[in-house]
């Protein structure tokens, strides 16, 4: 039980390091009560993974917190030199399997609600509850999610604006 409650804890940090490299990749200026938000975990476990990322010479801030930044590094396993190429690339965000999700940026959930909004352009949050049977809470945390991502975007008015996709999604991967 010892070895699976380490292999579990090990598997948790790692998706959540990748959720905080994958928005840091797509927003390097991205504060970390941004990351709490968007990943939604607690201001001590962004903290502490990204301490991590930062051990492990992946992660860099450069300038000051306010108007500083996040470079993403990646250690060489030839020269165990560290070199400025992103650890996640917009390819393998795209195409791959980050974190096991369906395209390397959505889960279920947030599929099925950028599919809807794909296929109904100007669609209002309350519609979308209502037809993908998913709670408001979760609906807010997802479409935070594909806003961050620029996925979706929100046009209008609070009264008669609704969502529509900025960026299509390509499936390569698949069955």
């Amino acid at each position: 039980t010892e070895k699976s409650t380490e292999k579990s804890t090990e598997k948790s940090t790692e998706k959540s390091t990748d959720k905080i490299l994958l928005y840091i990749q797509k927003t390097p200026t991205i504060t970390i009560a941004e990351l709490c938000e968007v990943i939604g975990m607690s201001d001590k476990g962004i903290r502490k993974n990204i301490n991590l990322l930062k051990q492990r010479g992946i992660l860099v801030r450069v300038g000051s917190n306010k108007g500083g930044h996040w470079e993403i590094k990646k250690k060489d396993l030839q020269d165990e030199s560290i070199i400025e190429t992103p650890f996640v690339t917009e390819n393998h965000i795209e195409n791959g399997t980050l974190n096991g999700t369906l395209n390397g940026t959505l889960n279920f959930k947030q599929q099925i609600v950028y599919d809807y909004i794909n296929a109904n352009p100007g669609v209002r949050s309350q519609q979308i509850i209502k037809d993908c049977d998913i709670p408001r809470d979760t609906l807010n945390k997802i479409i935070r999610h594909l806003t961050m991502l620029k996925m979706v975007e929100r046009r209008g008015s609070k009264k008669v604006g609704g969502y529509f996709v900025i960026k299509t999604v390509q499936y390569s991967n698949l069955p």
